[in-house]
Parts: structure tokens; C-alpha cells; sequence
């Protein structure tokens, strides 16, 4: 599937592993199609202004050691995207429902016992 979204928009909701609503269905971004490595950064201040900007986490112990790794000097790696390749997504969950009698379903095609014909609903809520 093909959906067109403006550069801002995928840098800033596209992320790896986020969920988006794209043609009446939530998919899930897997990855940057061939992604660009940026080598002229400037680390340091891109590791204060990530300091920064992450401190209410870090204050509430809530940011998983981010701003602990920034200041160890972890490695950061800037990628920039690919505009002519974009980004992979798939179906999340990939569960379905037949809108008919709400067997739940693995995969979205195929017909269903009761014998509904309509397509299948992406079943949108995640149990764990």
C-alpha cells in the first residue's frame, strides 16, 4: 500500500515500532526504508539539547536511563529519511473480525463459516 505523507509528519509520527492510522486501518512503522546516516553533526550540542529536552523525564525516573547514557557518551546516530523510498509498515494487531458474525480471523481474505462476504474489520484492541 502506497499512502503519501509530508516529510514532518513521517519525522516526527513515523517512528520505528509507533502505531499510525493510514486508510481506515493502524499500522505499525518497522522501519525507514533505506535511511540516510548524517555524519556532519555536531554530538555534542545535539547531546546537550537531548539533555534538555529529556530532563522532566529523567526528573520523574521515567526516561529508561536516557539522559544517564547522553551523559556516558553513548553513541548517537542521526538518520535522515529517504523521501523517494519512505517507510514499511504493517497491519497492528494483525487480527481481524468478520463484520458478519465476529470470528476472529489471522489473516484478513479468505470467506468466513457464517458465510459473510463483506471484507473483514482490522480488530483494533490488543489484550496482554
Amino acid at each position: 500500500m502506497k499512502a503519501y505523507r509530508s516529510a514532518s509528519q513521517v519525522l516526527f509520527g513515523y517512528l520505528p515500532d509507533q502505531t499510525v492510522d493510514l486508510e481506515g486501518g493502524v499500522w505499525k512503522v518497522k522501519k525507514w526504508l533505506d535511511s540516510k546516516t548524517e555524519r556532519n553533526v555536531e554530538a555534542d550540542v545535539l547531546r546537550k539539547e537531548l539533555i534538555r529536552l529529556a530532563m522532566p523525564w529523567a526528573t520523574d525516573n521515567k526516561d529508561g536511563g536516557f539522559v544517564e547514557d547522553l551523559r556516558k557518551k553513548v553513541g548517537i546516530k542521526v538518520l535522515s529519511l529517504n523521501l523517494d523510498q519512505g517507510v514499511y509498515v504493517e497491519p497492528f494487531p494483525k487480527i481481524w473480525i468478520c463484520r458478519g458474525c465476529n470470528r476472529i480471523y489471522q489473516a484478513p481474505d479468505g470467506s468466513c463459516k457464517c458465510g459473510f462476504k463483506g471484507k473483514k474489520g482490522q480488530f483494533h484492541f490488543v489484550a496482554y
